[in-house]
């Protein structure tokens, strides 16, 4: 294996694989989201309406909660999660590191302290018995992230939380239609809340829904969203909310999208398996794995890289991945060693060392449910000539 690689990264862009580039995430949006779209656009009313009810009631419907409450991105799903779950300074909340910033910075949002907690390093998803370790007196929620459209391990999660009575919250932002049995991501704990950034399983553009079967919970969260008011007593705010809105427009969208989203998934599970199955004779490369028992629903197609066995470092791979027009990315660095968690916190490299040590192995690769057979078989083909060209082949 070489150090200096960048000869070798221009040959391959040199010849690529592909003329176009093949992106990681291609929404899926047709006719009919066009016309329903316009049809908003022409009534004249665009702010919250009665898509929004709609597309709340359809929602709660599908993922199997009793309430479902829109709000204007999962990010603000979160902190309304974290706002209406009653967290506040002094507590803790565990949190994997391997995930967005945006989970952990939700629980800054409200003041609380978030504890990082090492993930399993096949689903990426959060270890339990580090979180067991993690717990303190100052522990009041868990925050699992299904990563990547993989379920956490709930079971042992819930029973963790029930024996030291701590609040769950479920970031299924890239899980929807995620399940366990029959059982969907999203519905395991206190709160769920999901994201329809255009990288997601369905989009609204921007957008996102908290759901639960807490009433209490549900007419918070309304109230939240809406400057901390109900519509039925505008200008009088009964706590501290903010505009987390979503418009009509958002709304009629994500309501045809819903139309469709068994048919998305079925693509993305069918489109992973294939790919795979392309990348079984690759040696160093290895592909995602799903549990038993799970529904796995493929937001990232996430492959581990042995830069030994490959003959490749990770970084150029994902390089000359990128020059033969398919796109691929590092995902993601974990976020206690973002700058802003170094400087507030002092954390070290080290800190979480399978968490780390992961980070720098996986990369992502595109898996949209728009993908053709001829784009799935450029993607295989791509990394066999790479593989082969590391080896002189």
């Amino acid at each position: 294996m070489k150090d200096d690689q960048d000869d070798e990264l221009a040959i391959f862009g040199g010849n690529p694989v592909r003329k176009n580039l093949l992106s990681l995430a291609e929404p899926i949006i047709g006719e009919e989201e066009i016309i329903a779209v316009e049809e908003v656009l022409r009534s004249g009313w665009i702010r919250e309406g009665n898509n929004v009810k709609d597309f709340e009631r359809k929602f709660s419907k599908y993922v199997g909660s009793k309430y479902a409450v829109a709000v204007s991105s999962g990010t603000a799903a979160l902190h309304t999660a974290c706002s209406v779950c009653g967290l506040k300074e002094g507590d803790e909340v565990i949190v994997p590191s391997f995930t967005h910033i945006s989970t952990a910075n939700a629980v800054l949002y409200v003041g609380a302290t978030p504890v990082f907690a090492e993930v399993d390093t096949m689903t990426y998803n959060i270890d339990p018995a580090d979180v067991a370790n993690k717990i303190t007196k100052k522990t009041r929620a868990i925050i699992p992230v299904h990563w990547g459209g993989h379920p956490a391990n709930m079971n042992v999660l819930n029973e963790i939380a029930e024996q030291n009575n701590l609040i769950i919250i479920e970031d299924s932002c890239q899980a929807l239609g995620a399940s366990i049995g029959s059982k969907k991501t999203g519905c395991f704990g206190a709160v769920g809340c999901f994201s329809f950034y255009p990288s997601k399983i369905i989009t609204t553009g921007e957008g996102g829904m908290i759901v639960t079967n807490d009433e209490d919970i549900y007419e918070n969260a309304k109230l939240f969203r809406n400057y901390g008011q109900k519509w039925e007593q505008r200008f009088s705010h009964s706590i501290l909310g903010y505009n987390y809105r979503i418009s009509e427009i958002q709304a009629v969208l994500g309501l045809k999208q819903l139309d469709r989203v068994e048919d998305i998934i079925t693509k993305k599970i069918l489109n992973s398996k294939k790919i795979s199955k392309g990348l079984e004779s690759i040696e160093g490369i290895s592909a995602p794995t799903t549990k038993p028992d799970c529904r796995h629903v493929f937001v990232h197609y996430m492959i581990q890289v042995d830069e030994n066995e490959f003959g490749l470092k990770r970084d150029f791979l994902v390089e000359a991945l990128n020059a033969e027009k398919i796109e691929a990315r590092f995902y993601i660095p974990p976020v206690h060693l973002q700058p802003y968690y170094i400087n507030r916190f002092n954390y070290k490299e080290g800190y979480l060392p399978e968490t780390e040590k992961i980070s720098k192995r996986v990369l992502t690769l595109p898996c949209s449910a728009a993908l053709s057979e001829s784009d799935i078989w450029d993607i295989v083909l791509a990394l066999t000539k790479i593989k082969g060209y590391t080896y002189g082949k």
